[in-house]
């Protein structure tokens, strides 16, 4: 923090003195003229990192056209823009068959949401699940239904409620007891 405190305090001391010596040969600068600087400086600043933003978006070289946009400000991240601006795909490339096709677990999820809770949005069951090993698993109700795996209550033989997770891969069909 002492270093940034002196690096502030050294940079005002050579502002005022450069005022200093600008009084002494007479020269008067208006605050015309250092707020027309300024925005001279900002525009060429804003310019280089317009400029930087548009080829870090295009995994390009950020410092090229950092300078690019510095040393021709407004004109070169305009230019660069339409080199580097996303086209515009068509709906049939923008949606892979990957996207069109829903695989079987996202399948079995969509019906399995659908069939969990009535209109009412209280839970449905039982259910018998058949998994890939043939067993048969009555489920009390499904409590959640994720990505890859469902969670499910079950009663014990002791009356005990317990949660299970099934992973979809392992359902080979279900039915509503």
């Amino acid at each position: 923090m002492e270093v940034i405190n002196t690096g502030i305090n050294d940079l005002f001391s050579k502002v005022l003195l450069w005022f200093g010596y600008t009084g002494q040969v007479s020269i008067s600068i208006s605050l015309v003229t250092i707020s027309i600087g300024i925005v001279i400086i900002i525009v060429v600043f804003a310019s280089a990192f317009l400029s930087s933003q548009y080829a870090e978006k295009d995994k390009k070289n950020r410092l090229i056209h950092f300078f690019g946009g510095m040393i021709i400000p407004w004109f070169y991240p305009l230019i660069i823009y339409q080199i580097f601006r996303p086209k515009k795909k068509s709906v049939s490339e923008n949606i892979s068959e990957k996207e069109i096709e829903l695989t079987a677990e996202q399948k079995m999820a969509k019906e399995l949401s659908e069939v969990a809770n009535d209109e009412q949005g209280n839970p449905r069951g039982p259910f018998l699940f058949v998994l890939t090993n043939n067993k048969k698993v009555k489920v009390n109700r499904i409590l959640e239904i994720r990505d890859n795996l469902i969670i499910v209550s079950m009663i014990l033989v002791n009356g005990e409620e317990k949660k299970y997770r099934i992973p979809f891969e392992q359902i080979k069909s279900y039915s509503e007891v």
